[in-house]
């Protein structure tokens, strides 16, 4: 099974690993007090996404739709097919990638810049 690490790129110690796809899509879209759902509609299962944080004073507003939808029959199998397209996205203030992707390029960037003793 793959796992995925939500971080924040310009807070290098902002991140949680060993997310599974669900996990990880429900960390970038509730971020910061934002909100989702998917819906089903004419038969069509739509993610709705909150434009303004829940705690700012904008956040009282109605979700509004998405670009991303599933075409699937059932329920859960359109669930995976959003969360795969949410966690490929760069549309959120956080960022998403497999925990082995995000170890390689850890790996790499201590390799590149180690520490001074």
């Amino acid at each position: 099974m793959t796992t995925y690490t939500v971080y924040n790129p310009n807070a290098s110690d902002e991140a949680e690993s060993g997310l599974c796809l669900a996990d990880a899509a429900n960390a970038l879209m509730t971020h910061d007090g934002h909100a989702w759902d998917i819906r089903e509609e004419g038969g069509a299962f739509n993610l709705y996404t909150s434009q303004f944080s829940q705690n700012s004073t904008l956040g009282g507003r109605e979700l509004t739709r998405s670009v991303v939808s599933s075409y699937e029959t059932n329920r859960a199998a359109a669930e995976i097919e959003v969360f795969k397209r949410v966690v490929s996205e760069d549309w959120w203030k956080l960022e998403c990638a497999t925990d082995a992707e995000f170890a390689r390029w850890r790996a790499d960037a201590e390799a590149e810049d180690p520490e001074d003793c």
